[in-house]
């Protein structure tokens, strides 16, 4: 998740800045055929993901077809 624009996705532990925006993310991941693996890491929110973030998680796996 630390690829993610910081400003837009908090809950990291190595911010990029100027990242990807997680809408791009999710439109760049839907594209992928053909995936054999992969994993969301670096998700380390402080006190529970908000709701905006919860909602990027559950973009990017359902388009990895989780």
């Amino acid at each position: 998740m630390d690829v993610l624009d910081p400003a837009e996705f908090g809950s990291v532990c190595y911010p990029e800045p100027d990242g990807v925006a997680p809408q791009r993310l999710i439109e760049l991941v839907s594209r992928l055929d053909n995936v054999v693996g992969a994993a969301i890491t670096e998700h380390a929110p402080s006190g529970g993901p908000g709701d905006s973030e919860a909602e990027v998680i559950r973009g990017l796996g359902a388009a990895l077809r989780l």
